[in-house]
């Protein structure tokens, strides 16, 4: 028996390694945080989107600029001075996250709800984008005037989204190419099972999130 489950936890983990078991878990942890603590934990959660946008802009000003630059010595190597752009942008972006609070909440909201919304197309066009950042500038409109609610059901919505891909992912990945095909009309995100996630967290969400942030202001 304990053979057994030794052998079939092995499998698991290799099967996990395949996935990225580091990126799984701490997506998970975020997308459960955003879900049913965002609000509570909202100005948290916004330093840290503040810090992702900032290591993924310092990441592309670096891709930009930063290799057409003379900034390597005998000193600093290329990946050094790639990953102090990406940790100075983090940095000065989250702080200003954090101080700026509600200015930077419309524009964070809005990127965020833009970014969402173009998950959903396997192609990008104009068009698009503009509906994407039309839809944003509300959202972000909402949830600097209308505050608890609008936030709830943003975060609520936000973090289902990463808690349906990354749960896909996994049910995917550890039922296989036999049992998979039973619950899935395709394996992966977009499939059958994934609507039925999205639907059952961003339920749990709101509803998790509602009581206990009752009696907030």
């Amino acid at each position: 028996m304990e053979k057994c489950l030794s052998i079939s936890l092995s499998l698991i983990w290799q099967d996990f390694e395949g996935l990225a078991i580091a990126e799984w878990i701490v997506m998970i942890l975020l997308g459960a945080a955003l879900c049913f603590l965002g609000y509570r934990c909202f100005r948290l959660l916004l330093t840290l989107v503040g810090a992702i946008g900032g290591a993924i802009l310092g990441d592309w000003i670096y891709g930009v600029a930063g290799k057409n630059a003379n900034f390597v010595n005998d000193n600093l190597n290329e990946s050094t001075i790639h990953l102090i752009f990406v940790l100075l942008f983090a940095v000065i972006l989250a702080i200003l996250a954090c101080v700026l609070y509600k200015k930077a909440l419309i524009l964070i909201t809005m990127v965020s709800v833009c970014f969402v919304f173009c998950m959903f197309f396997t192609t990008f066009s104009i068009l698009t984008i503009l509906i994407g950042l039309g839809l944003g500038i509300i959202a972000g409109f909402a949830v600097f005037y209308l505050q608890r609610w609008a936030i709830i059901i943003t975060t609520s919505a936000m973090g289902a989204i990463i808690l349906a891909n990354y749960v896909t992912d996994g049910i995917t990945l550890l039922l296989g190419n036999v049992s998979a095909t039973i619950f899935l009309s395709e394996a992966g995100r977009g499939s059958f099972i994934w609507y039925v996630l999205l639907a059952f967290f961003v339920i749990s969400g709101i509803s998790f999130q509602a009581k206990s942030t009752k009696d907030a202001n």
